[in-house]
C-alpha cells in the first residue's frame, strides 16, 4: 500500500514538473512570436510612413 502510494506520488511529480517545463517553454515561444510580431508591425508601418 505504501509502495503503491510512493509511485503514484512520483508520477505527479513527474506529470507536474512535465507540465511545468511545457508551460515555460509554451511562455518563452509566445514572448519570441510577440516580440517578432511587434516588430514585423513596427517594421510595417514605418514602411507605410516612409
Amino acid at each position: 500500500m505504501i509502495d503503491n502510494q510512493r509511485k503514484n506520488t512520483r508520477r505527479w511529480l513527474k506529470v507536474a514538473i512535465g507540465a511545468l517545463a511545457v508551460t515555460i517553454v509554451g511562455v518563452l515561444v509566445a514572448n519570441h512570436l510577440q516580440i517578432q510580431l511587434i516588430s514585423n508591425v513596427t517594421n510595417w508601418i514605418a514602411g507605410l510612413a516612409g
